[in-house]
């Protein structure tokens, strides 16, 4: 996990948002792109940024024997985007969470699941309020939020090797 130098309430919420998404958040994001599938480390690796708690959580499901290269390369590309190079990701995160948020008005749950998650904010924002916001970001936004983002933990989960393993049947 990564902390992220921010609290709810600043004015870079929204580009914590859109950095997570470049960072990690769908097909078009340097993890995915990167870690999965240009260096085929993992099964999945993805980022997700919790502004509640300012931290962006990065999991990833890979063979032991890559998880330090994963980890080496999460970090990688981090600095990366620290560096200012995400052109193709930036315009395609945008558009991908403009439509999702967009999409929150089709069904009456996903509309009441919008507005009780909003219930820690000091006001209520519309989906067509928040679309407009992730339009707003800017370049260069992204990467000042991206030196806001430092490790913090990392957490690995590893079975144990055991050769005498027995199937179990589920009757």
């Amino acid at each position: 996990g990564f902390r992220v130098d921010v609290n709810q309430m600043t004015i870079l919420q929204k580009q914590c948002v859109s950095f997570s998404d470049i960072f990690g958040g769908g097909p078009y994001s340097k993890l995915f792109a990167n870690v999965r599938e240009k260096m085929s480390l993992c099964y999945y690796c993805s980022a997700r940024y919790t502004r509640l708690k300012s931290c962006i959580l990065v999991q990833c499901g890979c063979l032991e024997e890559n998880m330090d290269k994963a980890i080496d390369e999460i970090l990688n590309q981090l600095d990366v985007i620290k560096s200012g190079d995400y052109k193709e990701e930036f315009e395609s995160s945008k558009m991908a969470l403009g439509d999702a948020v967009m999409s929150i008005s089709d069904m009456p749950e996903t509309i009441e699941s919008w507005y009780i998650g909003q219930i820690t904010d000091n006001r209520y924002k519309t989906p067509e309020e928040v679309c407009e916001e992730i339009k707003s970001v800017k370049y260069d936004e992204i990467k000042k939020c991206a030196g806001l983002v430092s490790l913090d933990t990392v957490y690995k989960l590893v079975g144990e090797k055991n050769d005498d393993r027995k199937s179990i049947q589920i009757t």
